[in-house]
């Protein structure tokens, strides 16, 4: 009832009113968690939003596709590199073994 809804507001109003605290303020620290979640949903769901992230979706993913492009030579090279040190350690161990 109306009743009850003043007297919670009116309880509300006592507990979080301090001498410092002015209406406006007192209003954001009632409210304001309700306002912010109502308005991240709402501006997350909006469109614009929504091609926002699929145009920076796409975007970021052309920027992923180049870099791997650009990358594959190193990696290649590297795996190139990782494989002689590999036989190179594996000749020198086998040398040593037939040493003793």
């Amino acid at each position: 009832s109306l009743d009850s809804i003043v007297f919670i507001l009116s309880r509300l109003v006592v507990y979080f009113a301090t001498p410092r605290m002015s209406p406006p303020q007192i209003f954001a620290a009632m409210l304001g968690g309700q306002i912010a979640k109502l308005t991240k949903e709402a501006l997350l769901n909006s469109p614009a939003f929504c091609r926002f992230a699929q145009q920076s979706s796409t975007m970021a993913q052309k920027a992923l596709t180049e870099a791997m492009r650009n990358a594959q030579p190193v990696v290649e090279k590297a795996q190139q590199r990782g494989q002689e040190t590999l036989r190179r350690f594996d000749q020198k161990s086998t040398g040593m073994r037939k040493k003793q």
